[in-house]
């Protein structure tokens, strides 16, 4: 008679995660996707071209002239401007974060309680953000000679290349001066 053991027959079936949480699992991997790939692009990518930068031989105008990577670095200490650039950059970082939270706290202090300045100081506050937006609004109407759609909240993908919107040049003259070329 053969002697079976039980354990290691039960043991892939206690690993094996039932169906609904495998599938909760990548929905919830699904909703993370977007904040990956924004993270990825918008930080990861740039800080790795920062560090490749670091280790070339970078022109402003010229660009990737190659590799120098143990100059770039050893050279930094001597150079005289450096240890000045990072007191300059350590001060003003602790002296204007210091000073933009303690205005935002007191900002917040002085309209959050009703009295006589609180809806001054409120539209103060709110008035330039309305008028930007109104005046942006008022601009598309304006120098467009068609209109953007909107269908449920949000701006329709234009069918049209680029902007999907024809610029009206007389109105486009009136805003400008002058100062401007129109190509058709």
């Amino acid at each position: 008679m053969a002697v079976r053991d039980l354990r290691s027959e039960a043991a892939p079936a206690a690993t094996r995660m039932p169906g609904w949480r495998r599938t909760r699992r990548r929905i919830g991997m699904l909703y993370a996707l977007p904040t990956a790939l924004y993270v990825a692009v918008f930080f990861v990518v740039p800080l790795l071209l920062v560090v490749r930068m670091s280790a070339g031989n970078w022109t402003l105008l010229g660009g990737d002239r190659g590799l120098n990577f143990p100059k770039n670095f050893t050279a930094i200490g001597s150079n005289t401007l450096f240890w000045p650039a990072v007191a300059f950059t350590i001060e003003y970082t602790v002296i204007v974060t210091i000073l933009l939270i303690g205005l935002g706290l007191g900002l917040a202090l002085l309209v959050q309680e009703s009295g006589r300045w609180s809806g001054f100081l409120r539209t103060s506050f709110l008035l330039p953000a309305a008028i930007g937006l109104a005046t942006a609004s008022l601009l598309e109407s304006d120098l467009t000679t068609t209109p953007i759609r909107i269908e449920r909240g949000s701006m329709r993908v234009p069918d049209a290349a680029g902007l999907g919107v024809s610029l009206d040049p007389e109105a486009l003259e009136r805003y400008t001066n002058g100062w401007h070329e129109v190509t058709r």
